[in-house]
């Protein structure tokens, strides 16, 4: 990874994007939301990261303490016990800045990194690359996001504003006042390198991050003690309805 001397370039010009909505595959009633729908096709190896638990505990560890099953299509609505871990579970949307960290550890050297934020998330926000010394801290003041004046990326019911920059973790963060640091709150929804060689999607309803890449990094993320990831396939359903085997037992616990 590059530690960026300067913040990321919001990019106006979107042809690099345009290879994307024609590898996606469709979604919707009828067809849930295949692993593909979110990340393009055309990939050796697709992986699905779990975001851990608000306490750190994986997925897999809490299906055995409940008496679920750990599998890749799980989800959290079958393994929380009440209202309250469902709203106050993973988190949504956004890769934790920990998980980030160390997913960027692995990714394939770049020099040359789209990032793209969905553009529901305002106007009060500036990118900043992650401080590499300080958790919980970013580099200088960013680049503000205007997603009413930037061109989007539009794709199925989402749109994106875009930047570029080198490979390096990201984060929106809102604007500080006065000399106060600034604080990273979410992560990019997407993010690919101009090679087109890996991919990384964490939809804005998800409590998970979708990969698609080579079998090296399949091998380098499996094998990372800090990481829950396991493989899936490019059809498999990733939403509520993907998990057949949870969603039928009752609320233990």
């Amino acid at each position: 990874m590059h530690h960026p001397a300067q913040p990321p370039e919001l990019v106006t010009d979107l042809s690099p994007t345009t290879w994307i909505e024609p590898r996606l595959e469709p979604w919707g009633w009828g067809r849930g939301v295949p692993v593909c729908s979110q990340v393009p096709t055309g990939f050796a190896v697709y992986l699905r990261l779990f975001h851990p638990a608000p306490d750190g505990r994986r997925w897999d560890r809490i299906a055995a303490q409940r008496y679920r099953f750990a599998h890749p299509l799980m989800q959290w609505e079958g393994l929380c016990r009440n209202q309250d871990e469902f709203v106050n579970g993973p988190m949504i949307g956004s890769l934790p800045e920990a998980e980030m960290r160390r997913l960027f550890g692995h990714l394939p050297s770049a020099d040359e990194v789209y990032y793209a934020f969905w553009n529901g998330f305002g106007l009060d926000y500036v990118a900043a690359g992650l401080d590499p010394e300080r958790p919980g801290r970013v580099l200088g003041q960013g680049r503000r996001i205007d997603s009413w004046r930037t061109p989007l990326l539009e794709l199925p019911s989402r749109g994106y504003v875009v930047l570029r920059g080198p490979l390096h973790p990201l984060a929106l963060v809102t604007r500080g006042q006065g000399d106060a640091p600034l604080e990273p709150e979410q992560s990019p929804n997407l993010i690919w390198p101009a090679e087109h060689t890996w991919f990384v999607a964490t939809e804005i309803d998800h409590r998970f991050t979708l990969i698609g890449g080579d079998e090296a990094l399949a091998t380098a993320l499996l094998d990372d003690p800090e990481l829950e990831v396991v493989r899936v396939q490019p059809d498999d359903r990733i939403d509520y309805g993907g998990d057949t085997v949870n969603d039928k037992l009752p609320a233990w616990g």
